[in-house]
Parts: structure tokens; sequence; C-alpha cells
């Protein structure tokens, strides 16, 4: 099958095809743009009755939607290249586009992600009230954490290997960490964020129950809250494949 280019797929002599020639594409499509439209309402709605009143909370909130809009421009970008489709079928210069539109999505996701949870932190800060001083530098402290996670996500992505064009170029002969140190990071990151979530939920759940409010409305500040801390985007494979 030619590639966007109108080239051929650059496919080893002498390997078998690993699976059928399929692109999941569509139901990538399907599914973010869904759950983007979804998100977007929300925070625009919340913007227009916070109108009055903006705060920090408000901004997070807006500045965790620019990189997820973003990222979801660049991974549509690099559906022509062969997002969806396995490497196998996809000539190099595809995987090359594919693959560096991809990558520079990453740099934008993980932001999106810290400053969802830092409007959450921020949100549940204003909400509690007065604050003993462990409470207020463990809200500090989880910020803090999210900006650091972020940032380190992007630098451990940009210099993992050298030259840094191998990250999405297989013809070049680059330095590249192995995976074994690379799922180790995954794990620290992972664990460092399900922590995070602990305590977002732990202290939504305080802080909820000091309100003086009705149980409906209880209800629906538990499910924002709740809604913000697992909306998070998946982790999409770092190769454009099914």
């Amino acid at each position: 099958m030619a590639d966007a280019g109108g080239g051929a797929p650059s496919v080893p002599t002498g390997l078998v095809a690993p699976e059928p020639d399929i692109s999941i594409a569509g139901r990538f499509l399907g599914a973010s743009i869904s759950l983007y439209l979804v998100a977007l309402i929300l925070v625009l709605w919340r913007l227009y009755l916070r109108r009055r009143d903006l705060n920090e909370t408000e901004l997070a909130l807006t500045l965790a939607s620019v990189p997820a809009t973003g990222q979801l421009g660049l991974l549509w970008a690099a559906i022509p290249y062969g997002l969806g489709r396995h490497n196998f079928y996809l000539s190099i210069d595809d995987q090359v586009k594919g693959g560096q539109l991809v990558q520079t999505s990453y740099f934008l996701s993980v932001w999106g992600v810290a400053f969802g949870r830092i409007s959450n932190t921020l949100l549940l800060k204003r909400l509690s009230g007065k604050l003993s001083r462990a409470d207020l530098g463990a809200y500090w402290c989880i910020i803090f954490i999210q900006v650091l996670c972020a940032s380190s996500a992007n630098i451990t992505q940009g210099t993992q290997c050298r030259p840094v064009a191998a990250n999405w170029n297989p013809t070049i002969s680059g330095t590249c960490p192995d995976q074994r140190t690379f799922q180790v990071a995954l794990r620290t990151v992972g664990v460092i964020t399900t922590a995070t979530d602990l305590f977002l939920i732990t202290m939504s759940i305080k802080v909820i129950h000091t309100l003086s409010m009705p149980l409906r409305q209880r209800i629906s500040l538990i499910s924002l809250l709740g809604f913000g801390v697992f909306f998070v985007p998946a982790q999409e494979d770092r190769r454009l494949t099914v």
C-alpha cells in the first residue's frame, strides 16, 4: 500500500507481516474528540459561570486546555503519516514525519495533566477555608510535584536519545537507554501520580464533608472533582503502531 507521499512502504526483506494492514485512526479520533469536547464544554461552562470572579483555579484549568488542544491537533496531523497503523507497513519517510508529530504531542500532554491536577488542588485549597500550616504545605507540595513531574518528563524525553532525532527517525544511529530504564521511570511517575490522586480524593471527601450545602450540590462537587482527578490522557505507544 502506498504511503501518503506516494512511495512504497519500507518493508525489510524476509520479514513476515505481523498482522493485516489495518488502521485504528477512526476509533482513535472518535474517542479522543468525544472526550475532548466533553472536557472543553465543561471548562467553558465553568469559565462562563465564574466570569465575574475568575481566580487561579480557572487560570490553571484554562492552561490545562491549551496543551490538550495542541496535543489533539498534532495527533490528528500524524494520521496521514500512519498513526493507527503498524510501522511494518509505513515508509521510512512517514515514520519520521509521523513520529516527530507524536513525540511533540507528548511534550504537551504532560502539562495538560499537570495543570488539570493543579486546578483541582487550588479549588480544594480555596474550599478548605482557613488551613493549618501542614495542610497548606501539603497543597503547595502537590502543585510543586506536578510541575516537577511535567518538567522532568520533558527533560527525559528530550535527552533520552542522542541525537534527539533518534527518538523518531529509525535511520539515525543514536544512543538510547534500554527499555528497563524507561520502564523504571514510567513506574516512578506512576507511583507519584497515583499517590497524588489518592491525596486529592481524600482531601475532596474531607473538604466536602465540612461544607454547608445540600446533598445534591455535594454530590455534584464530588463528581466534578472526581472527573478532574481521573480524566487524564491514556498513554499511547511511543511508536506509530496499532
